[in-house]
C-alpha cells in the first residue's frame, strides 16, 4: 500500500510539474483546459493514495493529532473545491478539444 500510494503522488508531483511549465510557457485555452484537468486528476490520485494510506493505518490514523490523519484532512477538504472537480474539468476539456 505504501509503494503505491507513495509512486502515485510521485506521479501526481509530476503532473503538477508539467501543468506549471505550461502555465508559464503556454497560452490559449487549451493549454487552460489542459492544465485543469491535469491538476483535477491530480486531485484524485491524492484523495485515492491518502484514503488508501489512511484505512490501512487502522484505529491510530484517526488520531486528530496525527500526521496521517492531517493529511487525509487535508487532500479531503481540497478535494472539495469546485474548481477541483474532475467532472466539470474533463467537461471543459471536452469541449475545448472537440471544439463545441
Amino acid at each position: 500500500m505504501l509503494a503505491r500510494s507513495s509512486a502515485e503522488i510521485d506521479a501526481a508531483g509530476l503532473l503538477l510539474e508539467r501543468a506549471a511549465h505550461r502555465a508559464d510557457t503556454e497560452q490559449g485555452a487549451l493549454a487552460v483546459a489542459e492544465n485543469r484537468r491535469d491538476v483535477a486528476f491530480v486531485v484524485d490520485l491524492l484523495v485515492t493514495a491518502v484514503e488508501r494510506l489512511f484505512r490501512s493505518g487502522g484505529a491510530q490514523a484517526h488520531d486528530a493529532a496525527g500526521e496521517l490523519q492531517r493529511c487525509w484532512r487535508d487532500v479531503h477538504t481540497a478535494a472539495a473545491h469546485g474548481a477541483l472537480r474532475l467532472e466539470a474539468a474533463a467537461h471543459e476539456y471536452a469541449e475545448t478539444v472537440l471544439g463545441r
